[in-house]
């Protein structure tokens, strides 16, 4: 049994692109759900379980509250098959946030952010002002509300730091496993 990871060995569990809650996420995740977790936990009967749990985005369909509720059932499944707790790191996609309506200001300066030259919003952000992060973390209320419930919770018990970056989701990240500090990047797309 594995309680305990070898103390060489470094595992991960990468995941992406779930899209809870999505047209059509009534019939595809549990068309496939047995499968992927009977697979999740042979994989761990056999290799181990991982050391963490990698997510790059696109957890929900249009980061609600109801696709994040979604999301949670899911993770949380997916931890019963590893049976060890493990920490997650887990960075936002592009469709884990609300989308602002095309005529709200908003719209455009998220829509301006990756712009060449750089944009105005995204001088604004780099530079800590107030007002653009204002006019962002809504957008990513959802996901951030998920993340400081379900995953912060994954990392009590283990030696980890953690500090917030710029955007909702971006981060820095070390874990030490076996007297190994492994460092994480988070980078919201």
């Amino acid at each position: 049994e594995y309680g305990r990871l070898e103390m060489d060995t470094i595992r991960w569990l990468h995941l992406s692109d779930l899209h809870r809650n999505c047209p059509g996420d009534k019939s595809r995740w549990p068309s496939v759900r047995e499968a992927f977790l009977r697979d999740l936990q042979e994989q761990v009967r056999s290799d181990g379980p991982p050391s963490f749990v990698l997510f790059s985005g696109d957890l929900s369909f249009d980061g609600s509250d109801g696709s994040f509720a979604e999301v949670t059932k899911t993770f949380d499944e997916i931890s019963d098959a590893i049976a060890v707790p493990v920490p997650w790191f887990v960075v936002p996609g592009n469709h884990d946030l609300i989308r602002p309506d095309e005529d709200d200001f908003v719209h455009e300066l998220v829509d301006s952010y990756f712009g060449e030259p750089i944009s105005r919003f995204r001088k604004a952000l780099k530079s800590g002002s107030g007002k653009a992060k204002a006019a962002i973390e809504p957008l990513f209320a959802g996901y951030t509300k998920w993340h400081d419930k379900f995953v912060r919770n994954t990392w009590r018990g283990h030696e980890l730091v953690f500090t917030p970056g710029l955007l909702p989701g971006d981060y820095c990240a070390s874990l030490c496993i076996s007297g190994l500090r492994i460092g994480i990047a988070g980078m919201n797309s």
